[in-house]
């Protein structure tokens, strides 16, 4: 492998489980930081602002800055400035299915939040409180005109206590009453990739992606000719690996051993 651009890590399944850091985290991040390699934290959970997940981060006792943080909410509102329909229909208002990290972002960003009906933009990420009323106003938001947008299409996400449903599962019921696919900002869009790049103001000059699920980040890394690093320490098992769609570069254990693979 080439030397090292920079390294775009998932944080789910990755570097933690639910508000668990997994074991050698911050060993990891130690490694990282002293090598000088430039590296992001991306994530398609749009559930807490880089704020809150840095703040979280330094309580287990992890510094990272919240501008290494990047979020699916924050490649949405780059998606929704990049080309000027989505920013027209915006503007008209963004019914947004989803909690602090994806609505701080939006109105951060000058957007209105609408709770009612919007003929603007529909997005869909990760809503613990997801329910039937919040259903039919997207549908009939969506009937009426509006865009689509998904934060992800993840089925799933790792927690300590196991997997829960993650925002596909959201995305697939509104999909399932519109007949609309919608536009989608998280991994492993071009969208995401080209947004977290801008982040770290970069060129795709050998990045290494490593996360836990082949169907996102080794599928965005695959997409856009990096290498990458599956990890097993989130939602991908070992008996899986022969029947993966998408190969990674290599597969290791948890964050250290790939950093250490990576860097040493």
């Amino acid at each position: 492998m080439n030397e090292l651009g920079a390294l775009l890590i998932d944080i789910d399944g990755v570097v933690k489980r639910g508000s668990t850091l997994i074991e050698g985290s911050i060993e990891a991040f130690d490694i990282i930081k002293q090598s000088g390699v430039p590296f992001l934290l991306i994530t398609n959970n749009s559930t807490k602002t880089p704020e809150q997940l840095s703040k979280e981060f330094e309580e287990k006792g992890l510094s990272i800055e919240k501008e290494k943080i990047f979020t699916s909410a924050k490649a949405l509102v780059y998606a929704l400035n990049s080309k000027k329909e989505y920013t027209k229909k915006a503007l008209e208002g963004v019914l947004a299915i989803g909690e602090e990290g994806l609505l701080s972002e939006l109105k951060q960003s000058g957007f209105k939040l609408e709770t009612e009906l919007t003929q603007g933009v529909v997005v869909v990420g990760l809503d613990s409180a997801f329910n039937y009323q919040k259903l039919v106003k997207a549908m009939r938001s969506i009937e009426q005109g509006a865009l689509f947008f998904a934060t992800n299409t993840d089925r799933t996400y790792p927690t300590e206590e196991g997997k829960l449903p993650g925002a596909g599962a959201l995305v697939c019921s509104v999909v399932a009453c519109t007949g609309k696919r919608p536009v989608l900002v998280g991994k492993p869009s071009k969208i995401f990739f080209k947004a977290a790049l801008s982040a770290l103001n970069l060129r795709n000059s050998n990045i290494v992606v490593i996360g836990d699920r082949p169907e996102t980040d080794i599928r965005m890394a695959n997409k856009n000719g990096c290498s990458s690093v599956l990890v097993l320490s989130g939602v991908t098992t070992q008996s899986e690996l022969n029947k993966l769609r998408e190969k990674p570069s290599f597969v290791a254990k948890n964050l250290l051993e790939a950093v250490k693979k990576l860097i040493y």
